[in-house]
């Protein structure tokens, strides 16, 4: 994982962090996209993914 999406995963988390943020994002319709944040691009998908290992249900 990289310095930028670890960044981009410990800032959803620490927002976020009494929320589902997967379903939110699959709500409003994100997934499979891509999401731009300060010019870096993570794949929801790859979101997902980090969001589950950081709450140990991966």
């Amino acid at each position: 994982m990289t310095e930028e999406k670890r960044k981009i995963y410990e800032e959803w988390v620490s927002r976020y962090p009494s929320l589902r943020v997967v379903e939110i994002l699959e709500g409003m319709g994100l997934k499979g996209r891509m999401l731009s944040h300060n010019t870096i691009s993570l794949h929801i998908d790859d979101l997902m993914r980090l969001i589950r290992k950081a709450r140990g249900s991966d």
